[in-house]
């Protein structure tokens, strides 16, 4: 008994080991305490690993530290230890029990936070979300689907809390003549006595195609009469570069490339010059009215073709790059129609992709920006018309359009333009504005075929699972596209459209609108056209008049029949000794505006034969509905008449243009367009209104009347 008690005299320090056992419970208690605490806050303050990372780091550099002072301590003073082991392992038995406490009420805490944030998430989930802001985005038709692209990345990038703050739409604008008149008239057109159709939506941006195109808009703004015109702020972005460049179809293309491969040349003479070897006949532009892209390459264009003795100057040359057949309102319409027509050839030789009936036409460059260029070899969506298509399956690989670049050539540097409209500015509207300007910075188009500030090229080395567009622009090899191309300014539109005026054969027309009161009900449903006849002919109208020239020749008169009995009544809103006047054709459509439908329709061949008629050549071109029947009695001796009316005016072509519903192979429209049909390459005619894009129309007839 007396050896046991000596031998726990010489081992003093096993009396203290009972002391570990609670020193280890309250070091478990305090662990467990300490990470339970940390997971609770974890859905309000971090990540759960992240919390209990820092937690066991601290509570493992405390224990070390702790732990190895004591066992320094033993060794030099041990009863100063054992008092201190002493007091510490009190410590933490009373920390044991206020940490069991605390732990309960931690797991109480974490039930009560996890409940309530269950509740909210909850409540979010099926609380509606507020409206979102509608952001209006107006950009030139070459620009219409990277940026309807960019704007649903960023309204996507800009939720918040699985609600939409923005509504982005992108529309495309009529053409830089239309949007400059609209932005100086409240942004109406076709405004009549019976309703307006407007340009589109107000804008909040407008992105043009060039600043050139910016200033002939804003020069329109300081003269505008109007009060409601809107303030322009053009912000230092440049939405990104593309250069206009002329393309070839695969063949003739080997035969140009093949002998150069050179696509960058210094001047568009010296490009035309290469053309010539594959017979180069045309130049398929856009109309320039209608497209701003067109206009801004015409005058370079004119002269080149002039130089490379391709055309004599002057009309000869304009009528070289509008060839037949490839009139289109704008770029994308231009190489939609020339997809519709490689899908048209498959349709008529099916299984014979490699005939000749299924290859592209020779001889024609197509004029575009390059941008649109890309978006149709990579098959790409071209605005509303066309879906998008496999690039690489017949017949669209062999109908691949190849481009070729002039340094005189103009690049589209497409600016950036906050649009403000009297009294639609808000700050959250200007916070909107300035929010899609900042994402563009960090999220170019240039990811979308569009070349930077300094008219780079960006390329995909392989295949790039981010950008996959621009793999499928490496399709035409890295030696087709130049990695830069300085290009130059566009060029002043006033002056462009002045090039075009000098270089086009002149024309006279006169106008016959029919004015009677069934002028005033819908088109027919068949038509794309909206509003009224009245304003469908006055929005066609419109249309032609913005195509012609101070020194073309236009007159303006309606018809219609009283509702006293007597003869048809013929009004002449702009009189024909005027015709030729400085400034007519805004007088034209001053005239427009201000027509009423009244009074019953008019047999057609009594409102022909009562036309005034100016001498020497005249297209008179009757707009109606067409009528009926039953509103021509005796058409058999109008006939008569009409055909006297025909030897007697030799020099006179007359085009029936319907609104709808009256077809042109439904009497009497049929039985008076045969008995009025002239000689030579046009005979007159008759076409239906509203069926495709007034511009379109409009220049196809111009260019049959020159």
């Amino acid at each position: 008994m007396n050896g046991a008690h000596d031998g726990d005299r010489e081992n003093p320090e096993h009396r203290y080991l009972p002391w570990l056992i609670p020193t280890l419970h309250a070091l478990v208690i305090e662990v467990a305490a300490s990470l339970l605490a940390g997971s609770v806050l974890t859905p309000f303050h971090g990540t759960f690993w992240r919390t209990i990372g820092i937690t066991l780091t601290v509570l493992v550099a405390l224990s070390v530290t702790v732990g190895g002072g004591l066992f320094a301590l033993f060794h030099f003073n041990r009863p100063l230890a054992l008092r201190l082991l002493r007091r510490l392992l009190l410590g933490l038995t009373w920390a044991a029990r206020a940490t069991i406490w605390g732990a309960g009420g931690a797991a109480v805490l974490a039930i009560v936070l996890l409940a309530g944030y269950g509740v909210r998430l909850v409540g979010e989930q099926g609380r509606p979300c507020g409206r979102p802001l509608d952001l209006r985005i107006l950009t030139t038709p070459d620009a219409l689907t990277p940026l309807r692209q960019a704007a649903a990345d960023f309204a996507a990038d800009e939720r918040h809390d699985g609600c939409s703050r923005y509504a982005v739409t992108v529309a495309a604008e009529p053409g830089a003549t239309s949007v400059r008149n609209g932005f100086a008239d409240s942004w109406a057109r076709d405004r009549t006595t019976v309703g307006s159709q407007l340009v589109g939506p107000q804008p909040d941006i407008w992105i043009p195609s060039s600043t050139a195109e910016y200033r002939y808009a804003e020069k329109a703004l300081s003269s505008s009469s109007s009060g409601h015109t809107p303030e322009f702020e053009r912000h230092p972005v440049t939405v990104g570069n593309s250069p206009l460049v002329l393309a070839l179809f695969g063949d003739d293309n080997g035969a140009v490339y093949g002998g150069t491969r050179e696509p960058l040349r210094g001047s568009t003479d010296e490009l035309l010059e290469s053309f010539k070897e594959v017979g180069l006949h045309g130049i398929a532009r856009p109309i320039p009215e209608s497209s701003s892209a067109a206009l801004a390459v015409t005058p370079v264009l004119q002269r080149a073709v002039h130089a490379a003795g391709l055309a004599p100057a002057g009309e000869e040359a304009e009528r070289f790059i509008s060839p037949a057949g490839w009139l289109a309102p704008d770029p994308v319409a231009l190489l939609c129609k020339v997809r519709a027509q490689a899908e048209a050839q498959m349709r008529d030789a099916p299984g014979k992709a490699a005939s000749p009936v299924a290859a592209p036409p020779r001889g024609v460059a197509v004029a575009v920006p390059e941008n649109v260029l890309n978006d149709y070899n990579a098959g790409r969506a071209l605005g509303d018309g066309c879906g998008a298509v496999k690039a690489d399956d017949i017949p669209y690989a062999q109908w691949k359009l190849y481009p070729y670049y002039a340094r005189d050539l103009p690049s589209l540097d497409h600016p950036f333009v906050h649009v403000r409209w009297p009294g639609q500015g808000t700050r959250r509207r200007d916070e909107a504005v300035d929010a899609f300007r900042t994402w563009l910075k960090g999220h170019p188009l240039t990811s979308q075929g569009f070349r930077d500030r300094g008219h780079r090229f960006r390329t995909s080395d392989g295949l790039d699972a981010a950008h996959p567009y621009l793999n499928a622009l490496n399709r035409l090899g890295n030696n087709v596209v130049p990695g830069t191309v300085p290009g130059t300014a566009a060029p002043d539109a006033q002056q462009a459209l002045d090039a075009i005026r000098d270089a086009r054969k002149k024309v006279q027309v006169a106008l016959m609108l029919d004015t009677s009161g069934s002028m005033g009900a819908p088109p027919s449903a068949s038509t794309r056209a909206l509003g009224n006849r009245l304003t469908v002919a006055v929005s066609f109208l419109r249309s032609l008049v913005s195509q012609l020239y101070n020194d073309d020749v236009v007159g303006l008169q309606t018809f219609a029949l009283p509702a006293s009995p007597g003869p048809i009544r013929v009004d002449q809103p702009v009189r024909s000794d005027l015709m030729s006047a400085p400034g007519h054709p805004q007088q034209v459509t001053d005239g427009l505006l201000t027509r009423t439908p009244a009074y019953k329709d008019a047999p057609l061949a009594d409102a022909i034969l009562a036309a005034s008629l100016p001498p020497g050549r005249t297209d008179l071109l009757v707009v109606t509905d067409g009528q009926v029947s039953k509103t021509n009695p005796g058409l058999a001796a109008s006939l008569d008449r009409l055909g006297r009316f025909r030897e007697d005016h030799p020099g006179v072509r007359v085009t029936l243009l319907l609104t709808g519903p009256t077809g042109c192979g439904d009497s009497p429209v049929k039985e008076i367009t045969r008995k009025l049909a002239g000689t030579g390459e046009y005979k007159g005619g008759c076409e239906r209104m509203g069926d495709e894009v007034n511009e379109e129309q409009a220049a196809r007839l111009l260019s049959r009347l020159r």
